[in-house]
């Protein structure tokens, strides 16, 4: 039996075993079908709900291949399963199952069997049918705004569902039980009157009637400002209703025993109460000169008729709330009339505090009671900031997360003062001064672990206590929490917690103590994030790469850039993500590393498996599509380049133009993030996915010198294909492993992979693939000095790489074929394959480097040939194409050129000067046979005596 599942993600079951679908269409068609069970929805329709006014091209032909898929997996060929069928109708499709096979029609028919029984009855069958959601319709995936009235219309009926059952259950006297689960969804819809005027009756019956009082003021103002209407008769005679129990200070309290005698009348405020309820100060403070600093300085210089604003903003756990507290008791005496303090719980969506509660408290410290504490937040506001108006009083509001929230506890008198503290850049909304907290640098942290676990321990081991904070990553809240645990364990050394933070699978375990904890500090911040940035985190923390391009999160959400960009902004307020660096490509973000790990573990909570696969799969696609536009902008083409079938992700152009422009600049900056991505496609990708991006990435290395990096992709890739069998891959994989080891110099063992290399093409029936291993073991023999050996691989290539249309590997090829020439003298014939050789990289666009390499090598035939002027042109040309991509070896060359052409000259000065500016620009960790080349043409120029020190051929020749 087939099981259609759309209240949540979309899903389909066959017998208790869950069907894969990987493509998102594959899951819309299926959820919007199911949504529209038994009826036609047209082609068009479909088109629109899935790609809205973003259709390619070939829309319809996608459409079709993904139904056929559907029916493949769904059933029989015909797409039917014995009760589900996928049909054609028209110019539309149908989705026909049994009621009971699809979810949302489930669900219907158990909301509308339960009505008419008895409440009991009700309760059960509601209870059941709301079981069945696991979350959004289709997973919140279906985003256009076709969409919409479909999404939308179930929506609603899940919510009628929920006010049919808390009406039944509310008349069984279920209020305890019920409140919490009603108040959260009334929050959640406060425009849904029923719902709340359902809440505020639970809450008013079990003794939480100023949360009631709350829900009805955010229901009240938010139909006022986005609907221009009021709340019911019914909803409003509530509110009284509440109003008046509350007000009634005559009526005895709800518990007192008959004869109790009303409450005494309010008394008015007195002007001599000082209230003082910050807490206390924070033992052990230490750093944050700097800051403290700049708050005194905020809080106590002139600003005319208004009283100065500092807020203070910073990630979770970055010690906000100590600096706050410190300065505002290290200020005291310069507000004598009071110093005020409140949470306002901004991050946490499960109790923020509305000002008018705060207000209330703030009130009754200032000496207001009873009675004369006003009941709204306007008339409070007043009296609250005419009480204040000629006081001296420092506030303290701590956690604040949107202006709305704070503005009302802002005093009117200049002579007060007001610290405001949180994780988003509210000052704008105040005109305030900000000042931002990061985490500690290494000597001020140290300080504080020393401070807070006692100097003669962390003196005692200074290497683990750096670890230790290292562990922190600078943040303070890690380091006090680690701090109390040594306390606390005076029998564990610093390097035996360090030991037990080295696991990062349990280190957020470690980081809480008591009431200081990690993990839910940084979770308050996350918990107000819209789905978009959970999942952008979410995937963020899942790659664990160093740091982020914006074009990589839009892969992960799998969504334009725009609204990942949207996403990126919405985590740089809540301080969940710090800017990293401007990039080629545009801005670049990293985030801490205990917010990695926070995250990490939010991901393979929220996230399903296929999901997670499907957001680096495309990550890893992104990569791909951009490391092949990085080759191209190098080499022209494809030059002696096998590719897979991996899928790519499709990148947007202007990140696209930006990599193109400066390619080796784009490698230098994604190098890190790439060879992570290599080394999860090896664990969890396919082998062509690890294969081709390893390939496609590999021959930039070694134009930055980066050798270590590089062995260990190519090393992984090649593991990978082994694992998997791929025969055509490890071939694809020993050719860049050749070209690594001719960059160490090890011609033997390159030769050996490139034979090794054509014969796996061989087997594959991979011509192309074959004649690229051929054409780069010509050259490695060459390299040993086997001409004849490398003449007959290089005439053998050369065929299949210009009917495969590799003209960049033609050219490559011939190039080779004039440097055998030149070896041996024949300049005539040198002289014709370079021209062949040009006519091969003109017939490629763009082919810099391979241009380059051409003009190098004819400039040093102009030079045997004694036309002196063409070759220094020939050399010139070659350094500018070379300076503009950012190529070293081939800036070298270039250099290393006119050197012998000014040796030829008779211009010994010069031409040494030159040798030695090539050789400091060819410098690398492995010796090249650039530099070993130059270094033996100096010291054949310091030996010349003054003669014309006529190069020898064959070494110049052998350098590249």
């Amino acid at each position: 039996m087939v099981e259609i599942r759309v209240l949540g993600p979309v899903e389909v079951w066959r017998d208790d075993h869950q069907v894969p679908l990987v493509r998102k269409q594959q899951r819309l068609i299926v959820g919007i079908l199911a949504l529209e069970l038994d009826r036609v929805v047209s082609t068009d329709a479909l088109v629109e709900h899935l790609w809205g006014e973003q259709a390619p091209e070939r829309a319809r032909a996608v459409l079709q291949s993904r139904i056929s898929e559907l029916r493949s997996k769904l059933g029989a060929r015909d797409g039917s399963s014995a009760d589900v069928v996928l049909a054609g109708r028209g110019d539309g499709y149908r989705l026909t199952a049994p009621a009971s096979q699809v979810d949302a029609e489930l669900f219907r028919q158990i909301v509308s069997g339960g009505a008419g029984r008895p409440d009991e009855a009700v309760r059960e069958s509601l209870r059941h049918a709301l079981s069945l959601w696991r979350g959004p319709v289709l997973g919140n995936e279906l985003e256009t705004p076709a969409a919409t009235s479909l999404i939308h219309r179930l929506e609603a009926e899940r919510l009628a569902a929920y006010e049919a059952l808390f009406e039944a259950e509310l008349r069984l006297g279920l209020h305890q039980r019920i409140a919490d689960e009603i108040l959260d969804l009334a929050g959640h819809h406060p425009t849904r009157e029923r719902l709340v005027e359902q809440a505020m009756t639970a809450l008013r019956a079990v003794g939480r009637s100023s949360e009631a009082l709350r829900l009805y003021e955010q229901c009240r103002r938010i139909l006022d400002d986005d609907l221009g209407t009021s709340p019911t008769s019914a909803l409003r005679e509530l509110h009284l209703a509440i109003l008046r129990d509350d007000r009634d200070t005559a009526s005895p309290p709800e518990n007192a025993q008959p004869g109790t005698p009303p409450a005494a009348p309010a008394a008015p405020p007195s002007p001599e109460y000082t209230p003082q309820n910050l807490p206390p100060d924070i033992a052990y403070f230490t750093g944050r000169e700097t800051a403290m600093a700049a708050l005194a300085d905020g809080l106590l210089g002139g600003h005319g008729n208004a009283p100065p604003v500092v807020v203070v903003i910073g990630p979770a756990g970055v010690g906000k709330t100590a600096l706050s507290v410190r300065a505002a008791h290290a200020l005291s005496q310069r507000f004598p009339d009071g110093q005020l303090f409140a949470n306002l719980h901004g991050f946490d969506t499960e109790r923020p505090v509305d000002p008018t509660e705060v207000l209330g408290r703030f009130l009754r410290l200032l000496g207001v009671t009873g009675s004369a504490v006003p009941a709204t937040l306007d008339e409070r506001v007043d009296l609250y900031r005419s009480l204040l108006s000629r006081r001296r009083v420092i506030v303290v509001l701590d956690n604040a997360s949107v202006g709305e929230q704070v503005m009302p506890l802002i005093p009117a008198g200049p002579d007060c003062a007001v610290i405001v503290n949180g994780r988003n850049p509210i000052a704008a909304v105040m005109a305030a001064r900000t000042i931002r907290l990061n985490v500690m640098e290494a000597a001020e942290a140290k300080q504080l672990l020393r401070a807070t676990a006692g100097d003669g321990r962390v003196s005692a081991e200074a290497d683990s206590a750096v670890k230790l904070v290292r562990r922190c990553g600078g943040l303070p809240l890690a380091i006090r929490i680690a701090a109390a645990l040594l306390v606390a364990k005076p029998h564990w050394t610093v390097a035996k917690l360090v030991e037990r933070l080295d696991d990062e699978q349990t280190r957020l375990d470690r980081f809480s103590y008591g009431d200081l904890d990690v993990r839910g500090s940084i979770g308050l911040s996350y918990r107000g994030l819209s789905r978009d940035a959970q999942r952008l985190i979410n995937h963020f923390g899942d790659l664990e790469v160093p740091d982020i391009p914006v074009w990589l999160g839009a892969a992960l959400l799998d969504t334009g850039l725009d609204t990942a960009e949207e996403a990126f902004e919405e985590l740089i307020d809540a301080q969940l993500f710090d800017h990293a660096s401007n990039g080629i490509t545009g801005p670049r973000f990293k985030m801490h590393n205990l917010v990695r790990l926070v995250a990490r573990e939010h991901c393979q909570a929220a996230e399903t498996t296929r999901a997670r696969w499907e957001a680096r799969a495309r990550a890893r696609g992104a990569y791909l599509s951009l490391a092949e536009v990085a080759f191209r902008a190098v080499h022209g083409s494809d030059l002696l380049r096998v590719s897979s079938e991996a899928d790519r992700w499709p990148v947007a152009d202007e990140v696209r133009t930006a990599a193109r422009t400066d390619p080796l600049g784009w490698f230098e900056q994604e190098r890190v993030n790439v060879e992570q991505m290599v080394q999860l496609a090896a664990a969890e990708g396919t082998s062509a996915d690890c294969w081709d991006l390893a390939c496609a990435f590999s021959p930039l290395y070694p134009m930055r010198h980066h050798a270590d990096g590089w062995e260990h992709l190519l090393a992984k890739a090649l593991e990978r294909t082994r694992r998997a069998g791929d025969i055509r891959g490890q071939a694809a994989v020993l050719c860049r492993t050749a070209e690594l080891d001719g960059y160490r110099h090890e011609y033997d063992s390159s030769l050996k992979h490139l034979l090794h290399s054509a014969a796996l093409f061989e087997r594959a029936g991979d011509r192309y693939g074959r004649a690229t291993a051929t054409a780069l073991a010509g050259s490695t023999a060459r390299m040993l000095g086997r001409l004849g050996d490398a003449a007959r691989r290089f005439a053998s290539a050369l065929p299949d790489l210009v009917e495969g249309g590799d003209f960049g590997g033609a050219a490559y090829t011939l190039r080779n074929m004039a440097q055998l020439a030149l070896q041996e003298g024949d300049l005539a014939e040198a002289d014709a394959l370079f021209d062949q050789a040009l006519a091969f990289c003109h017939r490629v666009p763009e082919a810099r480097r391979s241009l380059a390499q051409v003009l190098f090598w004819q400039g040093m035939l102009r030079i045997d040939q004694e036309r002196y002027p063409e070759a220094e042109a020939a050399f010139a040309e070659v350094r500018a194409m070379t300076t503009a991509l950012g190529d070293l070896p081939g800036q070298a060359q270039a250099v290393r050129g006119l050197g012998l052409l000014r040796q030829r000259q008779g211009h010994y000065g010069e031409a040494r000067r030159l040798l030695h500016q090539a050789l400091e620009m060819a410098r690398q960790p492995y010796a090249s046979i650039i530099e070993i080349s130059i270094k033996r043409e100096v010291a054949l120029l310091n030996t010349a005596s003054g003669h014309h020190a006529r190069r020898d051929g064959a070494g110049s020749a052998a350098g590249g």
